[in-house]
Parts: C-alpha cells; sequence; structure tokens
C-alpha cells in the first residue's frame, strides 16, 4: 500500500514524464470569497486540463500543509478552502494558497 509520501513521489515522476500539453494562460477563473471559505472555480476546458489543474492544487498543499476541497470535472475545477484551526474561517495561509495556485495556473 502506497502512503501519501510514495503517491506525491510517483505524481512527480508522472508530471515531469507527461506530455500532456497544457495552455493554463487560455483558462478562466473566478474567486468567491465569504468569511467562511475562498471558492476558486476554473473552466478548463477539457479533462486532462481539469486534472492537471488538480495535480498543481495536490502538490502546492503538500508544500504548504494546508489541504483544500478539490472537485475535479470535465471542463471544470472547484477549490474550496479554508483555515480549520480557525474555526473553518478565511485567514491569510487561504489567501496566500489561493493566489499562488493561481499563479502556478496562469503561467
Amino acid at each position: 500500500m502506497l502512503d501519501h509520501k510514495s503517491i506525491y513521489f510517483c505524481i512527480q515522476i508522472s508530471l515531469s514524464k507527461s506530455k500532456i500539453s497544457v495552455k493554463f494562460n487560455s483558462m478562466k477563473h473566478s474567486i468567491d470569497e465569504n468569511e467562511n471559505r475562498i471558492i476558486l472555480n476554473v473552466a478548463t476546458g477539457n479533462y486532462p486540463d481539469s486534472v492537471a489543474v488538480s495535480i498543481k492544487a495536490f502538490l502546492l498543499a503538500e508544500k504548504m500543509d494546508h489541504h483544500p476541497t478539490v472537485t475535479t470535472g470535465y471542463g471544470e475545477v472547484r477549490v474550496e478552502i479554508s483555515t480549520h484551526s480557525a474555526g473553518n474561517k478565511v485567514t491569510e495561509k487561504d489567501k496566500k494558497f489561493i493566489d499562488k495556485l493561481v499563479a502556478s495556473i496562469s503561467k
């Protein structure tokens, strides 16, 4: 059985060998923020790009030790985040996560 570190390593290897061409510049996104959570919706246009965005979110979550809810669908990804230890409220850590994720998919 693989633990999360092994899976993380496998994902990194798969991404580095991937031939999927993802055009992140063309993806439209919207951010909805209230006091309880930030929601990032990304329109990708197809399933492989949705998976690529989701993997970017997963890798960033592990790096920041801050784990959102990520929903992956055909042509769209939804990322919802709040800080559980702050009573499920939005904190600077949530804003930083979303800013970094948007920057990574906007390249």
